[in-house]
């Protein structure tokens, strides 16, 4: 990045249970391998180093903080897919072969920045999807905040219901 921080993808692992609140088709999540339901949505972490061997974590953007699903009306990210293009489905399964259903459901393995515009390009493999996460700065009291959320997006056009 232009600042010299550095973008980066990883996972983390959420519990079967969690899964199941945000919406989760139980009938998706159960054919995990190894038996286990747990889901692995990505996320991106800005790092600025510090030093030669160190970094430290300036911002995080969670895809789980951004999801919809149509499933279940009683459990959490209940919506009309259709209608949440800026939501990405905790159901959709977009991806082919040993992805296709399981706990790496999204498997994103791209990132590039543009300083222009501000943006951040998410390639997501199993969900055949680029995420285009926007800066959306907003004012909250006197405190600038900043967050991000999916602007845009092309793919497959029937992972938006």
């Amino acid at each position: 990045m232009p600042n010299g921080n550095i973008l980066m993808i990883a996972w983390e692992d959420r519990s079967e249970e969690e899964a199941l609140q945000a919406g989760r088709d139980p009938a998706i999540a159960s054919d995990s391998p190894g038996g286990q339901n747990n889901v692995w949505p990505d996320h991106i972490i800005e790092v600025k180093p510090v030093g030669t061997n160190d970094a430290e974590i300036v911002w995080k953007w969670h895809a789980w903080d951004h999801l919809v699903q149509d499933h279940d009306e009683t459990k959490d990210n209940y919506g009309v897919v259709a209608d949440s293009p800026g939501k990405i489905d905790i159901n959709y399964m977009g991806g082919t072969g040993n992805a296709a259903g399981r706990a790496d459901w999204m498997h994103c393995n791209g990132i590039d920045y543009n300083p222009h515009l501000d943006q951040i390009a998410l390639s997501c493999r199993s969900m055949n999807e680029v995420y285009i996460i926007e800066s959306q700065h907003h004012h909250r009291g006197s405190r600038r905040q900043h967050r991000r959320c999916v602007g845009e997006r092309w793919g497959h056009p029937v992972s938006l219901g």
